[in-house]
């Protein structure tokens, strides 16, 4: 069963956020809420497939 998760990584380099899903839809809502994200917290938000051991990136949002 394939894992979604969309993971946050902060400027601070606190430990990453993680959040997973089950249905791609509700994890593509969750990371689409934060493309204009400008709190300054976090250096990019990445959206991940995770099916095994394989990790895909499949959509990623970075901050300068």
């Amino acid at each position: 069963m394939d894992v979604f998760t969309v993971r946050f990584v902060r400027n601070d380099f606190r430990p990453n956020e993680e959040y997973s899903y089950y249905v791609k839809e509700d994890a593509e809502h969750h990371f689409s809420l934060f493309h204009n994200d400008d709190s300054g917290l976090y250096r990019e938000i990445v959206l991940l497939r995770t099916a095994g051991d394989k990790e895909t990136v499949l959509d990623r949002i970075q901050f300068s």
